[in-house]
């Protein structure tokens, strides 16, 4: 779907955008090569049956603007489980922003969950960056785990019969950068032959 700033608009497809697969379904070619292009993407599957319920993604560019503008795509409403970027309490399916850096957040927007365990998967392309380290926070555990920005992370949870479990709110990831650990505390150092070497 396509949000229109002014009362009509238009959308043309032409036959350059077209791309046909070795399966003879048509897509659309992207306009910049993906392999140029940074995003993560996040999914929301459920356990039981192993069936992706929902989806979301980040991209990240400078020509994007960190503000809610024409590259964010709204989330739109249903009745099942809903997994979305949240932004300036707006929800979207797709959030344009500037290239992440080490005080960056993504909160997400989750709700319609049912008592049961969920998985959530997130996908990098293009993210892995020296020093950039991605945590998920689970506001209702307390919990912060590693995202791999090089590889899919999957990460299991459960909402139970505690409210504050299916919270719209639980997760963020939270960006930092490394740092190298101080060397400090040595008392002594030894060295020893092992097996003749």
């Amino acid at each position: 779907l396509v949000k229109s700033t002014g009362t009509t608009g238009t959308v043309t497809f032409n036959e350059s955008a077209k791309v046909a697969s070795t399966t003879g379904l048509l897509g659309l070619r992207p306009a910049t090569p993906s392999s140029t292009i940074s995003s993560l993407r996040s999914r929301l599957y459920s356990v039981n049956n192993n069936n992706m319920e929902d989806a979301a993604v980040v991209v990240f560019d400078n020509a994007y603007s960190n503000n809610i503008a024409s590259e964010d795509a709204f989330k739109l409403s249903n009745p099942g489980e809903t997994f979305s970027i949240a932004k300036a309490g707006q929800f979207f399916a797709l959030e344009g922003r500037q290239p992440i850096t080490g005080t960056d957040t993504i909160s997400f927007g989750i709700w319609n969950l049912r008592q049961q365990q969920y998985r959530l998967e997130f996908v990098p392309e293009n993210m892995l960056n020296n020093g950039l380290i991605a945590i998920l926070k689970d506001k209702y555990l307390g919990t912060s785990t590693v995202v791999n920005l090089d590889a899919t992370t999957e990460i299991n949870f459960t909402v139970d019969a505690n409210v504050a479990s299916a919270a719209k709110d639980r997760f963020m990831i939270v960006f930092t950068t490394a740092r190298p650990l101080p060397i400090c505390c040595f008392t002594s150092v030894a060295a020893n032959r092992s097996n003749g070497t």
